[in-house]
């Protein structure tokens, strides 16, 4: 037995967005301070901090010093990480549960 799901997120802001462009893949918009990036996904901000420092993540810096994260790498990071989760746990692998 197989199941997938997905997961959608909805994303509101309180306050005025910056507007940024990811110099790495062109979009425009789809940043994120890295505090809302970690609560995004349910980590620690270092770990967000950790991901920038090794070039896991695409990132702006805007003239005030502020770090932004971009959604799209983020959730393209997160889907590697679950892959690589349930490969390591042996997905798919036959179980008897009969006893």
């Amino acid at each position: 037995m197989t199941i997938e799901t997905d997961q959608v997120f909805v994303i509101r802001w309180r306050r005025p967005r910056v507007r940024a462009r990811c110099q790495q893949c062109a979009e425009l918009d789809k940043m994120v301070t890295a505090r809302q990036a970690a609560a995004l996904i349910r980590v620690d901000s270092r770990l967000i901090y950790h991901w920038v420092a090794t070039e896991q993540l695409h990132f702006a810096e805007t003239a005030d010093g502020l770090l932004l994260i971009c959604l799209n790498s983020l959730l393209d990071h997160m889907t590697k990480e679950k892959a690589k989760d349930e490969s390591a746990r042996g997905k798919g692998d036959y179980v008897d549960a009969s006893g």
